[in-house]
């Protein structure tokens, strides 16, 4: 490698790696042994002394082992290496039970047993419907360690150095696994099935563990995860969404209009959305209200907010990673769900022993049956024709339609191998005409929008020994946005008419947009687990994007007809670390190379936890992050969906870029959760598409763009400029704290979430280069759940409480210089209630109920 090339590398990385040195420093504190001198003493004398100094439990019967003596220096990495070198030719060993080490005499058949370095392979599972759970945390109490599952529900224990090890496995939203591995062979396999939490409550006592809805992964990224097992008893404005849902954690805005995630200051595009591996975009419904992912399809959710590591790339602000059922493996079913709006309906089949099938169709209904919910809800989104006097109206039913549907097939050879076949797709279709009579004008105008998102991938899931798992992802998906408005505008012969605006009796303005995207990707993801305290990630991925963008509104736009196409090849490593389960440190490294601008680029990662005592935590995270597929956001006064991709370049579209720093708390003791994390974001490359309206061709642009009446010389129309639209490129930061408190009893769960945060935006072009509000700055935001079970009935309510957003009042055009005048929504505060009730008709398991939206009937 060039000796400039490693300078380049270095440069990139110093600021983060700084911090993971000196962390790696630190970490050696924990590092150090079990050690402990003995001169002369019982043995039982030794074990209480050990146990006293390094915090285990022993039990042994004193009397006996008051009679054999220690005098030797004893050392171990571990409690269990530690406890065998004491208790070496003493004639006794230990059993791990109950969270105690119990000594007992050595046995002659026993002896062989000792020290034969054991090894665990296992897999997670629910136990009612054979699905894998992906992400199960494992508890090793002897070894005082905890480790994660792979997607695929595997695990892998190395070094046991006795015949039996006690575990406790355990996952959101169902029982945790208490249990103990019997080891015969150097290395055992073991199965191990979960049930999920179900609450019930008779006239003598509760029966039943606590309500789970929002848990941490307790390693050093610190994933937040969610019950969806949960989300349908949670308030809904249409039905169950996923990404609402998020809304309602800290760090993420809430939108009453929009399912989209703006996270810590980004915008939707900034976030990777993830299913089953495949990379997916613009997933709303219904003007945005609700998400494109069903909730009945989706096992598990991993949600990062910032500070994720090098798995991980191509987007600068978070992760929403989400794993899709298998089917069930034990027996068909068939579930579903029906609201005033759509219905949603599923299979699970078991074609063969090995091969499972789940299918998924969701589609609205109010094309075929309108309820007045369906027409109140086309009416609340639908843009508003402003009406001057003595003008008469006549406007058309909107129509609108959606569907989405979702097909999994997957073929598990083993417990160890995996392969699916996903397919995924949605559709929303929207079309209205509506015309207007005054005495000036007659105007027609149609809108007409779809757009739909689609994807299929290969996902092959392996874990190849006791120590590789594989887990790879070919795939296809793409987007596709199609809208067409058409305005004719019919000028009456009479006076005050503004013939420099329409010069023609007739006058038509058409807009077109078209945006279509296409991605194709193959993605390798391993993980290399060298001991029960360090595994190390490594993986590649390549991409080609295909963007076709047509924008033409009577030929004023900068971009009338792009296609564009790139290659993207990125190779990450990283390292986990745990240190006597004290300190779990992971740096890493990404890095990219994309061929539109043949340059690399170097994205250092580092994340770290430290354990301070029992529950008690501390986390910091930073790292450098490039995206390079960007959504442009365009202020335009027509078409719900305005914003476009773009595929970034050296001219028009630079590389985003942006830098993470992050610190948090976490307490956690029986009942009750306390969490605090604040941030540090920088952004670079973020653009703004300045639209200039097609309405406005015809108007004399002096009248538009001069800074005063002295600026222009007198020009006629023809001779003055004209400004088209185009792109202006800036920077951002953002910053805050994000606050979670929760707690949970067997049939209530509650947990509050407070933000509070600054984001704001820095264009030469507009405000002289000054600090502007980002859209999507949002100072404050609370959000209160609650959720209680009482017999069959399960209530659930939301309190949302948010501070105003900025919006634009004016635009003053200077030239190529803007001047905006900012103003604040005002505050938002909204009381949901959710009342469901559980009942069974034979086979058939039933869940009725309704929701009240806006309780206090709050504006």
């Amino acid at each position: 490698m060039k000796l400039k090339t490693i300078r380049f590398i270095l440069k990139k990385c110093h600021k983060i790696y700084v911090i993971a040195i000196l962390l790696v420093l630190i970490g050696k504190n924990f590092a150090q042994t079990y050690m402990q001198q003995f001169d002369s003493i019982p043995l039982s004398d030794a074990l209480i002394k050990s146990s006293q100094i390094f915090g285990f439990k022993v039990a042994f019967d004193a009397g006996e082992l008051n009679k054999v003596k220690i005098n030797k220096y004893v050392t171990g990495n571990t409690e269990q290496e530690f406890l065998y070198n004491l208790l070496l030719n003493t004639g006794y060993y230990y059993k791990y039970i109950h969270d105690s080490y119990l000594i007992l005499k050595e046995k002659n058949d026993n002896k062989s047993n000792f020290l034969q370095n054991y090894e665990i392979t296992g897999t997670v599972y629910d136990n009612a419907n054979g699905e894998k759970l992906p992400y199960a945390s494992i508890m090793i109490p002897s070894m005082n360690r905890a480790i994660c599952a792979s997607d695929n529900g595997n695990f892998i224990i190395k070094n046991v150095i006795y015949d039996t090890l006690h575990l406790l496995i355990s996952y959101i939203g169902y029982n945790i696994k208490d249990t103990i591995i019997s080891l015969k062979e150097p290395v055992t396999d073991c199965r191990i099935n979960l049930s999920q939490k179900l609450t019930k409550i008779d006239s003598v006592k509760i029966k039943g563990k606590k309500i789970e809805m929002v848990e941490f992964r307790g390693d050093a990224d610190f994933a937040t995860v969610i019950n969806t097992s949960g989300l349908i008893d949670l308030p809904a404005q249409i039905e169950t969404d996923i990404f609402k849902a998020l809304q309602l954690l800290p760090g993420i805005r809430y939108s009453e209009n929009s399912s989209e995630l703006s996270i810590r200051g980004g915008s939707g595009d900034q976030n990777l959305i993830l299913f089953d591996g495949q990379t997916l975009f613009n997933l709303s419904h219904y003007y945005g209200l609700f998400s494109t992912i069903n909730p009945n399809i989706i096992k598990d959710i991993q949600i990062y907010k910032g500070g994720f590591d090098s798995r991980y790339g191509e987007r600068i602000s978070g992760i929403v990673d989400i794993t899709g059922k298998t089917g069930n493996q034990y027996k068909p079913v068939l579930y579903g769900d029906v609201n005033l709006f759509s219905f949603n309906l599923v299979t699970e089949v078991p074609v063969t022993e090995k091969l499972t099938f789940i299918g998924a169709v969701r589609r609205s209904y109010n094309d075929i049956y309108t309820t007045s919910f369906a027409n109140d809800l086309i009416a609340n989104h639908t843009p508003q024709i402003k009406k001057e006097p003595n003008e008469i109206v006549i406007e058309s039913k909107p129509d609108f339609k959606f569907y989405d549907y979702n097909f999994k097939t997957t073929y598990s050879i083993n417990d160890k191998e995996q392969h699916s076949l996903s397919i995924f797709g949605g559709k929303d279709i929207f079309y209205n005409k509506y015309a207007s009579v005054s005495q000036r004008f007659d105007i027609t105008t149609i809108d007409s929008n779809y757009w739909n998102n689609y994807g299929i991938s290969y996902i092959f899931k392996k874990q190849w020994n006791t120590s590789l798992i594989t887990n790879l992802v070919a795939g296809y998906s793409g987007y596709i946005n199609n809208y067409f408005n058409t305005t004719n505008i019919f000028r009456k012969e009479s006076p005050g008419n503004y013939n420099s605006f329409l010069p023609d009796t007739n006058n038509l303005f058409t807009v077109t947009n078209t945006n279509k995207l296409s991605d194709i990707s193959l993605s390798v993801k391993n993980n290399y687990i060298l001991n029960n305290n360090q595994n190390i990630g490594f993986g590649i991925l390549i991409r080609q994007n295909t963007i076709y963008y047509n924008k033409n509104a009577d030929k004023i736009y900068v971009y009338d007809n792009v296609n564009q196409k790139s290659n993207f090849v990125s190779i990450y490593l990283q390292d986990q670390i745990s240190f006597k389960n004290k300190l779990n440190i992971k740096p890493g490294i990404r890095i990219n190379y994309y061929d539109v601008t043949k340059r690399v680029y170097v994205e250092p990662r580092f994340a770290a936890r430290l354990n301070i005592y029992e529950g008690l935590s501390l986390r910091i995270a930073a790292g450098k992050y490039f995206q390079y597929l960007n959504q442009i956001i365009s202020n335009q006064e027509t078409s719900y969906n305005k914003n476009f991709w773009i595929l970034s370049n050296d001219s028009t579209n630079p590389m985003r870029e942006a830098e993470h720093y992050i610190i948090g708390i976490n307490f956690e003791k029986n009942n009750f959760l306390f969490d605090a994390e604040a941030y540090y974001k920088t952004f670079n490359g973020i653009q703004e598409y300045i639209f200039i309206s097609p309405f406005r061709k015809n108007k004399d642009f002096k009248q538009i763009f001069q800074r005063d009446n002295n600026s222009m010389p007198d020009l006629t129309v023809e001779q003055l400029p004209k400004m088209p639209s185009y792109y202006i490129t800036g920077s951002g930061k953002a910053y805050g704290i994000d606050f979670f408190v929760r707690y949970k009893n067997k049939i209530f769960t509650s947990w509050l979430s407070y933000s509070i945060s600054k984001c704001y935006n820095q264009f030469e072009q507009i405000n002289f280069n000054a600090k502007i509000p980002s859209v999507n700055n949002q100072t404050h935001q609370l959000s209160l759940v609650n959720m209680v079970t009482i017999n069959k009935i399960n209530i659930s309510t939301t309190t949302l409480f948010s501070s105003g957003t900025p919006y634009i009042l004016s635009s003053d055009y200077y030239g190529t210089e803007i001047i905006r005048t900012y103003k604040k929504l005002p505050d938002y505060f909204r009381q949901d209630v959710s009342i469901n009730y559980n009942f069974s008709i034979s086979l058939l398991k039933i869940k009725t109920g309704f929701s009240i939206i806006n309780l206090t009937n709050n504006y």
